[in-house]
């Protein structure tokens, strides 16, 4: 199901610690998004600027990240904003 190569999955990942991702979970997060998902989705939580409820989601369609609405900011929700901007261009494989 919803997986990512490990080409895409080196470039997400590179894109969401540019907005705020733990930069030291790069090998897990490649070894975890790459491989096929047992349901539609896949959800990560990289932490770092954006607490405990920063998650990327690979579904089926797209690549987008999104953390907890009672959380929100400006700040966050524009970052948010960029980088799915950024993630739009990955389609992942099924």
């Amino acid at each position: 199901m919803a997986h990512l190569t490990k080409e895409q999955a080196n470039q997400v990942f590179d894109i969401i610690v540019k907005y705020g991702a733990k930069p030291n979970l790069k090998n897990y997060f490649v070894g975890y998004v790459t491989k096929p998902a047992a349901s539609t989705h896949k959800e990560f939580r990289f932490m770092g600027e954006f607490g405990s409820d920063g998650k990327l989601y690979v579904t089926s369609l797209k690549v987008y990240v999104g953390f907890y609405r009672e959380d929100s900011t400006p700040e966050r929700e524009r970052r948010v904003d960029e980088a799915n901007a950024e993630l739009a261009v990955f389609k992942p494989e099924n």
